[in-house]
């Protein structure tokens, strides 16, 4: 499963906007390749722990896949559009799970509006 990260035209144009849901409050992060970084860990890190309560296996970023699915989001970014890929890798198809905003906000509260989503998941 890759991470997509999508880059929406906004007044500075360089807020990071993360697929999952969001809260009402905003949060202020810079866009340094960094703290990019960090907070895609956050992510991923919240995931798993979710994932532990389900017993499923924890995921971890493959970083082929986090490029091909990075093209993706550029595209939406660039499209002004959300749409599923068609994008496989090693012969099979990639899940899509976007969610697309003009405000940035906190890893914790993305993930946790992504769960609430948990009803409609297969956990394997």
């Amino acid at each position: 499963m890759g991470c997509k990260i999508c880059k929406y035209k906004q007044e500075d144009k360089r807020n990071e906007n993360i697929r999952s849901s969001l809260p009402e409050k905003k949060t202020k992060l810079s866009t340094s390749k960094l703290d990019i970084l960090e907070y895609k860990n956050e992510i991923l890190s919240l995931i798993n722990k979710y994932r532990k309560e389900h017993n499923s296996h924890p995921l971890r970023e493959n970083p082929e896949i986090s490029k091909i699915e990075q093209i993706h989001s550029e595209n939406i970014s660039n499209k002004g559009k959300i749409y599923l890929s068609n994008n496989t890798y090693n012969g099979e198809k990639l899940g899509d799970n976007i969610f697309g905003s003009s405000k940035l906000y906190k890893s914790k509260d993305l993930v946790k509006k992504w769960y609430n989503t948990e009803s409609e998941y297969i956990w394997k």
